[in-house]
């Protein structure tokens, strides 16, 4: 689960995101249109915005420079 920095950077990095303000904008947006599609028990939109919070999530770890060592760390000391 380990990547390099710059590989994130590389592997993410949209051309329409410019600024931190529109990536926390974008997973407010994501993350209701997520509950929505739960709500609608719709599997194909549930994977869709799931991808994309998991896309803008990567992005904003990027802006902050994270790894995702650090967010793997965190995750294995909640067990």
């Amino acid at each position: 689960m380990s990547i390099a920095r710059t590989q994130l950077t590389l592997w993410i990095w949209p051309a329409r995101v410019t600024s931190f303000d529109a990536v926390l904008e974008k997973l407010g947006e994501e993350s209701t249109e997520l509950v929505l599609a739960a709500k609608d028990d719709d599997r194909e939109e549930i994977a869709s915005e799931a991808a994309d919070i998991v896309y803008h999530l990567l992005v904003l770890l990027s802006m902050k420079d994270m790894d995702l060592t650090e967010l793997e760390d965190e995750l294995e000391a909640r067990r």
